[in-house]
């Protein structure tokens, strides 16, 4: 027998209710936010990539302005390649990236650095600081979300995708040993980003696509990684695909992970019928057609029509992926304003 709906819930109690399997009061609503938080917040991009203080306060102002249901330690996925030693260059105009990768074997290489260590390396003891401020100053009444990228793609990023995807066919026991040695580097930075208070994680993986690899190559060499990592974690996990994921969904399904996240090219009726009910889709609605370039109306006439198509159960309204940069504050006012309006919420 399912519990009694809630008549009231915090937005913590609410996703962590989704994420669970739980009865919620009204459908959560959780968009990517992290990068489009610099625009939205006004605070230059490099102070709030650089230090947890300001990140934390951008979040905590602009979600205070939007009201969706979390707050993310996160501006951008690259912390890991550089704690890893990867050069990271901020860009006026798109933000962070990776400008050099490490050798694919040898010395220098990922397999030949130490594991990131998330109290000193980089900016992951910022990260950290950003985890405990949030979760701090929303007195528990919010879910904080720490992000990172799944070994496959982080791999990629450490060594550059080219070279990486041509070692995935050429070499598959040396991609086999990155992996494991990105694996371990990620379940030790979601162990700490837990221990300082995350209450969940959002592991994109968009090089496991099968719009870049195979369904096979994909199952072979992202999943079990892909697992591994989560199963070792203490808190829940939203994994994100980009692109068509459909001939993937079951190892996605299979992964651990609570929450599937769908690019806004996928069905998300035809997500539910291969997935099934144990465990919570999110999405879809178009981040760049609808949510950056259309109006108000637009966004909750898309959003009434993927809570119809994925929800209201075990569902968490998202965007397709992240949102842009551009995307104005009322569109993402009027995503919320949907969200609340499915279950009757006042918007």
């Amino acid at each position: 027998m399912m519990d009694a709906t809630p008549e009231s819930q915090t937005s913590r109690e609410r996703v962590l209710a989704a994420l669970g399997g739980g009865e919620v009061d009204r459908l959560p609503v959780v968009p990517l936010a992290g990068g489009w938080i610099a625009g939205a917040s006004g605070r230059p991009l490099g102070e709030i990539m650089a230090r947890g203080e300001v990140l934390a306060a951008a979040q905590l102002d602009v979600q205070a302005r939007v009201g969706y249901d979390a707050l993310y330690a996160y501006f951008d996925p690259l912390a890991i390649p550089e704690a890893f030693g990867c050069t990271v260059v901020l860009k006026e105009f798109g933000g962070p990236s990776l400008a050099g990768e490490l050798p694919l074997d040898g010395s220098g290489s990922a397999l030949d650095r130490p594991l990131p260590r998330p109290q000193r390396d980089g900016r992951l003891p910022e990260i950290l600081e950003a985890v405990s401020i949030l979760v701090e100053r929303s007195r528990a009444a919010l879910p904080v979300a720490g992000l990172f990228e799944a070994p496959f793609t982080t791999a990629s990023r450490l060594v550059g995708a080219t070279p990486f995807l041509l070692a995935m066919m050429d070499d598959p026991a040396l991609t086999g040993r990155l992996l494991a040695r990105v694996a371990d580097a990620l379940i030790e930075w979601g162990r700490a980003l837990a221990a300082a208070g995350a209450d969940m994680i959002i592991m994109p993986d968009p090089v496991s696509s099968t719009d870049l690899v195979s369904p096979e190559q994909s199952v072979e060499f992202a999943a079990p990684a892909r697992r591994r990592v989560i199963e070792a974690l203490p808190v829940p996990v939203m994994l994100h695909i980009c692109g068509r994921t459909g001939p993937i969904l079951p190892s996605m399904a299979a992964s651990g992970a609570r929450l599937l996240s769908l690019d806004q090219c996928m069905d998300l009726r035809q997500a539910r019928a291969a997935v099934g009910w144990a465990l919570a889709l999110g999405g879809n609605v178009d981040p760049i057609q609808t949510l950056e370039r259309g109006s108000p109306e637009a966004v909750v006439a898309a959003a009434r029509a993927t809570i119809a198509a994925g929800g209201p159960r075990r569902f968490v309204l998202m965007a397709g992926c992240a949102i842009p940069p551009a995307t104005p504050l009322a569109n993402v006012q009027a995503l919320v304003a949907a969200a609340r309006a499915a279950r009757g919420e006042p918007s």
